[in-house]
């Protein structure tokens, strides 16, 4: 009997072991879904979630021509991603708003237009912008951030009409808008490489002046994040680090948000109502939060997965969904990861596996004294 004693305290001690060093490995749990491509092309890129699941991104075949596309796991798609063709050659598309309007695109025999297509109807014609050559956002008032001729200014454009474009900036020389959320705050660049936000309704701007860089992403509590490429001195004195690093800007301070993966390149794409924060670091799709820092998504992935990279999470909406793309069988797919949670505490686990352990070696002396 002390030969079964020994045998089972070796099980129990070894158990207990696996699921500690399991549960600190993974930290976190997650389900993810390959979203797979239009048809039979042979990669696809998300850039947009709504707060309804509803995902557009861009398709694109093996001779480069590109179909925006929209995938939802039940009602219009079901889980099988849609084309937005209908009679023009090359389509894209960049964001979706919370109530399914598609916001992107086509190139028609060389000319880009930008337009609208509506969720409940992906397959019908594309809606154009009028004088609207490139759009590059929309939120969920229905305005869109879009550019004229040859991109060098960029205007604000009303799906539901009422006036005339607005132009971006006023007369602050700006190089280029990214983002507008529903109190009217547009982000970018200026032309001297400072990340701005400049709101429309009252004409005022907050230049982030201590950093050069981009400004990618803005919620509704006006942080915003994007990339750091140099710092800026009180006397003006520019000094390039050589480097991208991720930021989020909150309440007049920027932080810096660091890296994964091998080397000193971060890019922050999209942040959402909660401060979550996602983008790419040195080809690893990330996710920040305040509490946790900078977590690599890839280390979420099980042993056993397909996918053997997820190399860029390009939004997160405000129910925590993230979507991007990585390599899966050797192909370039988008994905979406959703219920992300925290693995119980190793110390939990151990506490508990212990406490069944002891159970069962007092079981098995009880055993052995009787015998």
């Amino acid at each position: 009997m002390s030969r079964i004693r020994i045998m089972l305290l070796t099980l129990i001690c070894t158990t207990l072991l696996l699921f500690s060093s399991s549960a600190q490995a993974r930290g976190y749990t997650f389900d993810i879904i390959d979203l797979g491509t239009v048809g039979n092309d042979t990669a696809s890129y998300a850039s947009s979630i709504n707060n309804s699941g509803m995902v557009v991104g861009t398709s694109v075949d093996t001779n480069g021509d590109t179909q925006g596309f929209l995938w939802t796991e039940y009602w219009p798609s079901n889980g099988t991603m849609l084309g937005l063709k209908k009679g023009r050659q090359n389509t894209y598309a960049t964001a979706i708003d919370s109530s399914g309007t598609i916001l992107g695109g086509a190139v028609k025999k060389n000319k880009t237009e930008s337009g609208i297509w509506h969720s409940w109807n992906p397959n019908g014609n594309m809606s154009k912008l009028k004088q609207m050559t490139m759009a590059y956002n929309i939120n969920d008032n229905g305005q869109i951030l879009a550019s004229k001729g040859d991109a060098s200014q960029t205007y604000i454009y009303s799906i539901w009409g009422g006036h005339n474009p607005i132009k971006v900036g006023g007369d602050m020389s700006i190089k280029y808008a990214s983002d507008i959320n529903t109190s009217g705050n547009v982000i970018g660049e200026t032309e001297l490489g400072t990340p701005y936000i400049w709101n429309m309704y009252n004409n005022s701007t907050e230049l982030i002046s201590s950093i050069q860089g981009s400004a990618t992403d803005i919620n509704r509590s006006n942080e915003v994040v994007g990339t750091k490429t140099g710092d800026v001195a009180t006397d003006g004195t520019v000094t390039d680090t050589g480097e991208s690093q991720a930021y989020v800007y909150r309440n007049g301070e920027v932080v810096e948000l660091g890296y994964v993966g091998i080397g000193t390149t971060s890019e922050a794409y999209a942040i959402n109502e909660e401060g979550l924060v996602v983008g790419t670091s040195n080809g690893n799709a990330f996710l920040w939060s305040e509490e946790g820092g900078m977590l690599n998504l890839n280390d979420l992935l099980p042993d056993s997965s397909e996918w053997s990279n997820l190399s860029v999470a390009s939004d997160i909406n405000d129910l925590g969904q993230i979507v991007g793309w990585g390599t899966i069988n050797g192909q370039t797919h988008s994905f979406i990861i959703s219920n992300i949670a925290s693995a119980p505490e190793p110390k939990i686990i151990f506490i508990a596996f212990l406490s069944i352990g002891i159970i069962l070696f007092r079981a098995i002396q009880g055993i052995g004294s009787k015998s």
